[in-house]
């Protein structure tokens, strides 16, 4: 079984695998307790407000309500926003299935996401500030 832990503070992670391991230890019915294995441990990267700022008011100005969410995927931004301002996109996938041979989206959400992001680079292009981290 693997279990994945996502926060955007890394204390929060290592409470999180301090609880499953203290309940796997008081759930084994007197059995020896199965080996816990930590398989990977990525610092989460804090990712730019400012443009994330952006692209919710992008998402807003087409009739979406943006939902703020920390990712665990080894995406791009994880790398260069811990060098330059980043922030994610994201549409949905059907039925929520994700990094799965099984995710697809739909070509009405994959044109939305486009015009978002056109609209975020339009505005970022008007006020260059706000994708360097010093935006008023």
């Amino acid at each position: 079984m693997v279990i994945e832990f996502r926060h955007t503070d890394p204390l929060a992670l290592d409470e999180m695998e301090r609880h499953l391991r203290t309940w796997v230890e008081q759930t084994s019915g007197g059995l020896s307790p199965p080996e816990i294995e930590s398989m990977a441990r990525v610092a989460p990267t804090p990712l730019a407000k400012d443009l994330a700022a952006v692209l919710a008011a992008s998402a807003r100005t087409h009739g979406e309500e943006p939902v703020s969410m920390p990712s665990g995927a080894g995406h791009d931004a994880m790398v260069l926003g811990r060098f330059i301002p980043a922030a994610m996109l994201f549409v949905p996938s059907i039925r929520g299935r994700s990094h799965d041979i099984t995710e697809n989206t739909a070509e009405a959400d994959i044109v939305l996401g486009c015009e978002v992001l056109a609209d975020a680079v339009d505005k970022l292009r008007a006020k260059p500030e706000l994708a360097s981290g010093r935006a008023a």
